[in-house]
């Protein structure tokens, strides 16, 4: 991005520095090609009393910078549901003060739960920002409907190439036992409880066919109470959070991509998945759709259907040569989504406001 334009933008929202999450990873990404990159951090992954400290930081140093610094002419807010709107709330307020141009980018897959409990406090938030960012089309129809902001956008998601190559060994594998990969919040929400079951009810059959590998925060103890009170040691594997060279050598090395949830913004997790070529099973919320299209580079089913889960990955196991086809459709159907791509749309957006 031209330095020119970018140093009339400031990005606010979580700590990006080691991201844990879809909204830092995002960030994270943008900082790589946004430079300068203006950032006040607004929360990170902290204790409750500690986000609030950060909040409140962050409210004295974005008003010393919209004092200090005038060159800045737009807020892009990164924000999603609960905590992080009412946080998001008052720097709003704070910039619409200061008469600079704002960027709502949604990036939560509740958003639509969160307005139906809170309809004015959304409505009345969103009037006073100059463009709202989503990330799909399912997207853009809500704000058009729940909302008075007439200037509504898609700027994909963006996620980089893969820097490590597959190992010789990772390509030799696909016809033996299939490897998939859950990445994400252990919550009952993400499905992930949903996929266990189904390995649970048939792990007799599964044993020596599949191996699953976690990756994740949240309720990591219950979920290795799970696996253990459940016998499925031999089947399923918590690696903890992984970032970095250890989430592409696991991406590496997986076959299919599984994220079962129940709501869903955009994942960033299921484009890695995709940017390293790899066939996806996922649920038919938010915007997945329009990156997974069912049969084609993966398969999609409606949220809690165990027996449809059940089916993608059985047809997945009889069926190496379509986990192929469909990784390699995969790759071609995320290139919008990389960092040449976005920068585009993010200054074409940015030039408009200006």
């Amino acid at each position: 991005m031209d330095p020119q334009l970018s140093s009339k933008i400031l990005f606010i929202g979580i700590d990006y520095h080691n991201p844990i999450g879809g909204i830092a990873s995002v960030e994270n990404e943008y900082s790589k090609f946004i430079r300068p990159f203006k950032f006040v951090r607004t929360s990170s992954n902290a204790s409750q009393f500690g986000k609030a400290l950060i909040a409140f930081e962050g409210l004295l140093r974005f008003t010393w910078t919209m004092l200090t610094d005038r060159n800045i002419r737009i807020i892009h807010v990164n924000a999603a549901s609960d905590a992080s709107f009412w946080r998001k709330r008052m720097f709003i307020t704070l910039a619409k003060i200061f008469n600079k141009k704002i960027v709502y980018h949604n990036h939560g897959g509740g958003f639509k739960r969160f307005t139906s409990q809170h309809p004015k406090a959304v409505k009345n938030t969103l009037a006073k920002v100059d463009c709202i960012v989503a990330l799909s089309e399912d997207w853009v129809k809500f704000f058009n409907s729940e909302t008075t902001c007439r200037n509504v956008r898609i700027i994909n998601n963006v996620v980089s190439p893969p820097q490590i190559k597959p190992s010789a060994e990772a390509d030799g594998m696909a016809n033996k036992t299939m490897r998939l990969t859950f990445l994400g919040k252990i919550t009952p929400e993400k499905g992930i409880y949903d996929l266990l079951e189904v390995i649970s009810e048939n792990k007799d059959i599964y044993n020596g066919q599949i191996h699953l590998s976690i990756g994740g925060n949240g309720e990591t103890a219950q979920l290795q109470q799970h696996i253990s009170s459940h016998g499925l040691e031999n089947l399923v594997t918590f690696v903890g959070w992984v970032n970095g060279e250890k989430k592409e050598e696991l991406l590496n090395d997986t076959d299919v991509y599984v994220l079962p949830s129940y709501y869903e913004g955009l994942p960033i997790s299921i484009l890695e998945a995709m940017a390293h070529g790899k066939a996806i099973i996922s649920t038919t919320v938010g915007g997945i759709p329009e990156i997974v299209k069912d049969d084609e580079n993966g398969f999609l089913i409606t949220p809690g259907d165990k027996q449809a889960l059940k089916h993608a990955i059985d047809k997945l196991i009889q069926n190496p040569g379509i986990r192929t086809k469909m990784g390699k459709i995969s790759f071609q159907k995320v290139q919008p989504y990389f960092p040449e791509n976005v920068d585009k749309s993010l200054c074409n957006l940015y030039r408009s406001l200006l």
